[in-house]
């Protein structure tokens, strides 16, 4: 294993920590979507620097085509890779944005969905009042707008990856951004330390 190759491989890491880190507490749909995208940058080089460092270590390069391997069969990882691919070598994008809405009059036990909507401009503002019918309670939702990952489709295979629903055989509790990004951190994370062990 070459260890400036593995020192390559940790900076690549940090990136992606970083790029987790603001996609946390991003406060908008673009700053989400933008930390999602400097987020799977990193990983497509750490595996690449990661391949040259193994050359000429006979076990450090059976280690590696383990981790490879993995890397092409598990259904996060393997949406992480492509994702990138589709962000860096196409016109399309690997988020979903979703306009916020309000749902008013939602049918639901002792809540009335009879209602009347009335709108009113004032100074510029749209004002909607919701009124029922029925004297029974209004039930409102707001949905807030959000970014999510969508489904990749590459163009070179024909291959649809779908947003993952698993890592390593383990379901996941959701299939946000943030979650499928500390997978994918979790992984790369352990492979660096699994490295140090062929210096």
């Amino acid at each position: 294993m070459n260890q400036k190759g593995l020192v390559k491989a940790i900076e690549r890491v940090e990136r992606c920590k970083l790029a987790l880190e603001k996609m946390k507490f991003a406060r908008t749909l673009d700053e989400k979507r933008q930390s999602w995208v400097d987020f799977i940058q990193p990983p497509h080089g750490f595996y690449i620097v990661m391949k040259q460092s193994v050359k000429g270590n006979p076990q450090a390069t059976l280690w590696f085509g383990n981790v490879e391997k993995t890397r092409r069969e598990d259904e996060l990882l393997s949406y992480v890779f492509q994702a990138r691919n589709l962000e860096e070598h196409s016109l399309e994008n690997s988020t979903q944005l979703t306009p916020g809405s309000l749902a008013s009059g939602i049918a639901a036990p002792g809540y009335s969905n009879n209602v009347t909507y009335n709108g009113i401009t004032i100074n510029g503002v749209f004002q909607l009042n919701v009124t029922s019918n029925d004297g029974k309670p209004v039930l409102s939702r707001v949905i807030a707008p959000s970014a999510t990952p969508k489904d990749v489709y590459d163009e070179r295979s024909g291959k649809t990856y779908k947003v993952p629903n698993t890592f390593l055989g383990e379901e996941l509790a959701d299939t946000s951004f943030d979650t499928i990004a500390e997978k994918a951190l979790e992984f790369i994370v352990k492979c660096t330390e699994e490295a140090k062990g062929y210096l």
